[in-house]
């Protein structure tokens, strides 16, 4: 047989990461910069949203593409960034 051992978990596995979005957030809000992290499944709508986005927005959006999975939504969102 094999021993089982309990372990209590106390800290969340993002806490660190949660930690650090703060800061991002603190600093971004302080400088007047909105930013929107969008993440979702390939299909959901996450370019759609952008653009759309895009389109009602009194400011020039910049995006920062981190899809790790392919470049696909590049040229989608770049025409309407323009």
């Amino acid at each position: 047989m094999h021993d089982i051992k309990k372990i209590n978990v106390m800290e969340g596995i993002l806490d660190e990461n949660d930690h650090i979005a703060g800061h991002v957030n603190e600093h971004m809000t302080a400088h007047g910069i909105l930013v929107v992290n969008e993440m979702g499944a390939p299909g959901v709508g996450k370019t759609t949203t952008l653009k759309n986005l895009a389109k009602h927005l009194d400011i020039k959006p910049y995006v920062i593409e981190g899809d790790i999975e392919s470049l696909i939504s590049i040229p989608k969102i770049s025409i309407h960034l323009e």
